[in-house]
């Protein structure tokens, strides 16, 4: 698997921490958890236009998100799925870095994972 990251240069830099990618074939089907992290995240699945989401406690699938989907500050774990062919690309936006792309405030998304359609 590979795994990058992209230090943005300005105006970005002043938003964002970094970009990164994530990509693999053939990987062991898994599960992850997540540790919480204090800023949102913009991920979009470049392989399907699909995103499980997954209870955190019974790790039982309990929906999905299209493609794109934007993860608020988070104060509890979640888990993630590992399919056997990822292609995926994120944001990692600065505490407070969100604001100029998203009008929602951050504290509306705390915990949350949410399909970037309903919010834009």
């Amino acid at each position: 698997m590979i795994y990058q990251t992209y230090q943005p240069r300005s105006p970005l830099s002043q938003f964002v921490e970094l970009l990164w990618s994530r990509e693999g074939e053939n990987l062991p089907k898994a599960q992850s958890r997540l540790l919480p992290i204090g800023s949102m995240e913009l991920v979009i699945n470049l392989h399907e236009d699909r995103i499980p989401l997954f209870d955190r406690d019974r790790r039982a699938q309990i929906g999905s998100t299209n493609g794109m989907m934007i993860c608020g500050t988070h104060s509890e774990s979640f888990i993630i799925n590992n399919d056997s062919k990822i292609s995926l690309m994120g944001v990692h936006f600065k505490p407070g870095g969100n604001t100029p792309f998203f009008t929602l405030p951050a504290g509306e998304l705390h915990n949350q994972r949410i399909s970037l359609n309903e919010l834009w």
